[in-house]
C-alpha cells in the first residue's frame, strides 16, 4: 500500500504519494481530502433544558456515526440521527423519584456497532434550576465562560451573569473544568 502524506494549510491540502514520481504532487481542496481522512467518532452532551415538569431536552454533538441513543441509568429512552451539522437532540422523561441519575449518549455506526459514548450525572436540583426556562450546559475541554456567554447572549461580558447564577460552583471564572454543569440564566 502507498504511504500518503497530508499537509493542511488554510484552504488547500497538498497530498503526496510516496510511490509517485518526485514531481507528481496533487493539490486538492481541504474538503476533498478531509472527506477521505477518517475522523475519530466523537459524541458530547452539551445542553439540557427542562421542557416541562415531565420532559427534558438533551442535545449535543455527534460526529462520525449514524445513530445516537440516550439512556437514563442504563435504560435506552430515545434515539436520534445527527443532522448535517453533526448535532442531535432528544427528549427524555424526568423521573422525580430519582434524586440523581446518569444520562448516557452512545454513538453507533450504520451497522449498529458502538463507536463512542459520553456520560453525565444529573440531580433533581439541577433539573429544578432549569424549570423556569434556564438551560444547563455541560463544560468541555477548551470552554471559557466568555465564549459561552457570547454564544448564549451575543455578549461575552455577560459571563458575569453565569458566574452569579453558579456562584456555589465557580470559585474562579478563569478555572472551569470538564463535566461541570452550569445554569445558563434565561435571557
Amino acid at each position: 500500500a502507498a504511504n500518503e502524506t497530508v499537509a493542511v494549510t488554510d484552504q488547500v491540502v497538498t497530498t503526496k504519494n510516496d510511490q509517485a514520481d518526485a514531481g507528481n504532487t496533487a493539490e486538492k481542496t481541504a474538503d476533498e481530502t478531509l472527506s477521505k481522512v477518517a475522523m475519530a467518532p466523537l459524541i458530547t452532551i452539551r445542553s439540557i433544558q427542562a421542557l416541562n415538569p415531565k420532559v427534558m431536552s438533551v442535545s449535543g454533538h455527534a460526529e462520525g456515526g449514524a445513530l445516537v441513543t440516550m439512556s437514563i441509568n442504563g435504560q435506552v429512552m430515545d434515539e436520534a440521527r445527527p443532522d448535517a451539522q453533526s448535532m442531535y437532540a432528544v427528549s427524555l422523561p424526568i423521573d422525580k423519584s430519582l434524586e440523581s441519575f446518569e444520562v448516557k449518549a452512545q454513538l453507533f455506526d450504520a451497522d449498529n456497532n458502538a463507536l463512542a459514548s459520553a456520560r453525565i450525572r444529573l440531580s433533581q436540583a439541577q433539573i429544578e434550576q432549569g424549570m423556569d426556562g434556564n438551560s444547563l450546559i455541560v463544560i468541555h475541554k477548551g470552554d471559557a465562560l466568555w465564549r459561552i456567554a457570547y454564544k448564549s447572549y451575543g455578549a461575552g461580558i455577560r459571563y458575569v451573569d453565569i458566574v452569579r447564577q453558579n456562584a456555589t460552583e465557580i470559585d474562579d471564572p478563569d478555572l472551569i473544568y470538564p463535566d461541570q454543569i452550569f445554569v445558563i440564566p434565561n435571557g
